[in-house]
């Protein structure tokens, strides 16, 4: 993958670090857990069972009739249980109507939300606890880091994002994005930092590339070695976004995008892949051997990207008061005599 292409999806641990950064204390052990878990592990549920079976249809309607077993394999995909206590590289098989590409993701949230809120309270106030539960969790990433097997619903990341979750919480200590905010783009310091942290984070993934396969626990090429490595790297890529969008709320159309964009990051994590091949199977053949055809250019995909973002954005803001538009009438109709 070009290096560009890794460091862009470093990004992907921002959210991690968001998190923790706005963890509230207060709010207990179960209080967040029933509010962020119980939120996301709900939707992933029913979108397991419902995309998989609306791809399903979707294909067959421009003749690409998937096997029965296709659709299992979609949910099962879905749910985090295929490939179980495999590694990297022994597993050849997409489902065409799976409509989980990252799906991985939001699991591995949750196991971290859970790491992260069991532990946040207790060490979070002092200083030398917070180090030595920094430490443990990267061992413990680092052993399993050595036999990265895939365990259900990629229960093998709860240490990594849980990781990145404290990294939140301790830069929000330190009031990080606030600091950043309050820098002029004229002062040297704003340079200074944005520079530092930009040409830090560049050096080291030059030098250690993190790839883009943190789902299958590959970190970079130096195997456990590589976990503290990929941290740093992740949290100084975390603080050049922190600029770019700082950037972009000078520029109010822009911002605006961003900001209705961001309030839907779960639904457009949940959508994504099922629009997107929706998107493509009118004009490609959709295998079971990749997630999107190997005959499609760059260009190609990049469109499909900028489609299948904003569909997926106006489908989350809109959608919800449209199916609540068309029950309220049928319901009124129900109800006329």
């Amino acid at each position: 993958m070009p290096l560009a292409l890794q460091m862009a999806y470093l990004g992907l641990m921002s959210f991690y670090i968001i998190s923790g950064y706005f963890y509230r204390p207060s709010n207990g052990f179960r209080t967040n857990m029933r509010k962020r878990v119980m939120q996301l592990v709900v939707s992933l549920v029913v979108c397991a069972f419902a995309l998989p079976a609306i791809l399903y249809e979707w294909l067959s309607m421009f003749g690409q009739t998937p096997e029965p077993g296709d659709l299992l394999y979609g949910i099962e995909h879905a749910l985090s249980l295929t490939d179980v206590f495999m590694l990297e590289g022994n597993h050849t098989y997409y489902a065409t109507c799976s409509a989980s590409m990252g799906y991985y993701y939001l699991w591995t949230m949750v196991w971290g939300f859970l790491v992260f809120y069991a532990l946040a309270d207790h060490v979070l106030e002092d200083k030398r606890r917070f180090a030595v539960t920094m430490i443990v969790l990267t061992a413990i990433t680092m052993v399993i880091a050595v036999y990265p097997y895939k365990l259900p619903f990629h229960l093998h990341c709860a240490t990594i994002s849980a990781i990145f979750m404290f990294i939140g919480a301790y830069m929000a200590r330190y009031r990080t994005v606030e600091y950043i905010e309050s820098l002029h783009w004229r002062s040297g310091r704003y340079w200074m930092v944005l520079l530092g942290c930009l040409a830090a984070g560049v050096a080291l993934c030059f030098f250690f590339n993190p790839g883009t396969g943190f789902d299958w626990f590959r970190f970079g090429d130096y195997g456990p070695w590589s976990v503290p490595i990929y941290c740093l790297e992740a949290t100084l890529i975390f603080v050049v976004l922190l600029y770019i969008c700082k950037f972009l709320s000078m520029i109010p159309v822009l911002s605006a995008a961003v900001r209705i964009a961001g309030q839907h990051t779960l639904g457009t994590l949940l959508l994504h892949g099922t629009i997107a091949t929706m998107i493509i199977a009118p004009f490609f053949t959709i295998t079971n051997t990749s997630w999107f055809p190997s005959d499609m250019t760059t260009m190609q995909r990049a469109v499909v990207f900028l489609i299948t973002l904003v569909a997926c954005v106006l489908i989350c803001r809109y959608g919800p008061s449209i199916i609540r538009r068309i029950c309220g009438k049928q319901s009124k109709k129900s109800q006329e005599p």
